[in-house]
């Protein structure tokens, strides 16, 4: 990728579901992504080796505390349940 291309920043929230996973794998893979912050409640035991990969535990009740983290060019919520953690599937609509 040429130096004269922007690089983005991305911040990935939900980076330890299925879809967070994948996006986690396929984000820290662009070569047009310069740093990947993926906010999580719990360590990442998987995450990618790579220099741009920026885990960052968290309580998800306390992130406004945290200004810096919003510092990105473009953010990914990849937040989700199931039905079984929700209850029901009334619940989980």
């Amino acid at each position: 990728m040429s130096d004269t291309v922007a690089r983005r920043r991305v911040l990935l929230v939900g980076a330890t579901g299925v879809v967070g996973t994948e996006c986690l794998r396929q984000l820290a893979a662009d070569d047009s992504v310069s740093l990947v912050r993926a906010l999580v409640r719990r360590p990442i035991a998987d995450a990618p080796a790579a220099p741009k990969v920026e885990v960052v535990v968290t309580d998800m009740n306390a992130i406004e505390s945290h200004p810096a983290l919003f510092a990105v060019d473009q953010v990914v919520c990849a937040l989700g349940t199931t039905i079984k953690v929700a209850g029901s599937q009334a619940a989980f609509r």
